[in-house]
């Protein structure tokens, strides 16, 4: 959100290598105040980068997982993005593991999920979504960034359109994302899929004209 625009080239990654040297040596004893501390922090160096005042073309990029995530699998296509004159927009990768627990849900409502699986399945979402509420309520108050909508939120957006029975690979997650990146203004999509993938060429490219 930040590289696109920057007014001096090469601070974005600097900034990030920055942090990242800062994080590592505490990652494992973080304490809790900590924690917020330095997402306050990295939002806060974040928004205040000088940056052009320009507007591109949003494109998101969604699909199965390890080809989505992984520049080598995707032929670096969030720097194709880039040099081609397009803000990249990248969803969180926490998402989808939120997306696999909330299967437990619909499994147990619609299907022959047991009622542990569901509690279990509800007591992790509340969990993860625990250690992202400063992360969000910061986002939420930031300049420039906004903040990821809840699994319950994006389980909603592709009901709208099919069943949250597609539990295969990506399933239903890959088409609330599409979605989702559509309704926040990225209304460009690349869906990236390993060659074969059946499961994500029925969720993926199979919603497209209904998208």
């Amino acid at each position: 959100a930040t590289r696109p625009y920057e007014k001096n080239p090469g601070e974005t990654n600097q900034l990030l290598d920055k942090w990242i040297q800062t994080l590592k040596p505490s990652l494992a004893k973080m304490s809790t105040r900590e924690y917020h501390s330095n997402i306050r922090k990295i939002i806060k160096d974040f928004d205040n980068m000088e940056l052009l005042d320009i507007k591109k073309p949003k494109v998101g990029v969604v699909g199965e997982i390890l080809v989505k995530y992984h520049p080598f699998a995707n032929n670096f296509i969030v720097d194709i993005l880039e040099q081609e004159g397009a803000e990249a927009v990248m969803p969180d990768l926490l998402d989808f593991f939120l997306y696999c627990l909330h299967n437990g849900i619909y499994s147990h409502e619609k299907l022959a999920g047991s009622l542990k699986g569901s509690l279990i399945s509800r007591y992790l979402i509340w969990r993860l979504e625990h250690f992202r509420r400063v992360m969000k309520k910061e986002l939420k108050n930031s300049k420039r960034f906004e903040p990821p909508i809840s699994i319950y939120e994006l389980a909603k957006l592709a009901e709208k359109i099919m069943h949250l029975g597609h539990q295969t690979g990506e399933g239903w997650f890959l088409t609330a994302e599409m979605l989702k990146l559509i309704k926040s203004g990225a209304s460009n999509v690349a869906c990236l899929q390993p060659f074969a993938c059946l499961p994500n060429h029925v969720v993926g490219k199979g919603m497209v004209r209904e998208i």
